[in-house]
């Protein structure tokens, strides 16, 4: 799960109740299988709230690859069974990334689809006081790595500081990581928001860079408003 984060769930099956006709006889209950859901039609799409930017497709649709050293980790910082974190999803995918042309504003996302219990305990997990901390503990190096194999030879990224970010309607939780990259001895603060809006069968998680700032709140909403809508339509 750590590593499907980095990339980078309601339940839809419906059970029909027991009902009597108006004769009172009995009509037996039967069970509706739950319907096949795609974690691409989870992931920020262009629109209104993607204005401005432009789409790299990239690297678009890659997995991170599974990392149990990292799952080991954050279980073991959350306090809770590494399986809980690790049981494998039936669908992942992964968004293009939106940027401005000069890359200072970064956008991209990815899903997950699992079992309803399986979010529903993930949903969990993201809540608990150290949530922040111990996910942060995880992304946190990654990300300040892959910036500085993005910034170019010579580069360096420190990590400032990891809180959580500001409340956004819509998401489960979020992280906020300050970072500081040094190019060419010249200091340049980012701040990278990681989102989650998980409910029902699936796991979105939403990634927002911005270079000498902080990521344009409004956005941000108008994102996560964006995904929390699919995924209420579940």
């Amino acid at each position: 799960m750590a590593a499907g984060v980095l990339a980078g769930c309601g339940d839809p099956a419906k059970t029909l109740v027991n009902r009597r006709l108006a004769s009172g006889s009995p009509v037996a209950t039967a069970t509706r299988a739950a319907p096949v859901l795609h974690a691409a039609d989870y992931l920020v799409a262009a629109g209104p709230a993607t204005s401005g930017l432009v789409v790299d497709t990239s690297g678009a649709g890659e997995n991170a690859p599974d990392s149990p050293e990292a799952d080991a980790q954050l279980a073991a910082c959350l306090g809770v069974p590494v399986a809980q974190l690790t049981s494998p999803a039936t669908d992942r995918a992964e968004s293009p990334v939106f940027r401005t042309a000069d890359s200072t504003t970064v956008i991209n996302s990815a899903a997950e689809i699992r079992p309803p219990a399986q979010v529903r305990s993930y949903a969990a997990i993201l809540t608990r006081p150290q949530a922040t901390r111990c996910f942060g503990r995880i992304l946190a190096p990654v990300l300040a790595q892959a910036m500085t194999k993005g910034a170019g030879s010579g580069a360096t990224t420190t990590v400032q500081s990891v809180q959580a970010a500001p409340a956004l309607t819509g998401a489960t939780a979020g992280i906020r990581m300050a970072f500081e990259l040094t190019i060419n001895a010249v200091r340049v603060p980012a701040t990278v928001d990681v989102v989650f809006v998980v409910s029902g069968r699936v796991i979105a998680t939403l990634f927002f860079g911005q270079v000498d700032g902080t990521p344009e709140p409004g956005r941000e909403q108008a994102i996560v408003s964006q995904v929390a809508a699919r995924l209420a339509r579940q």
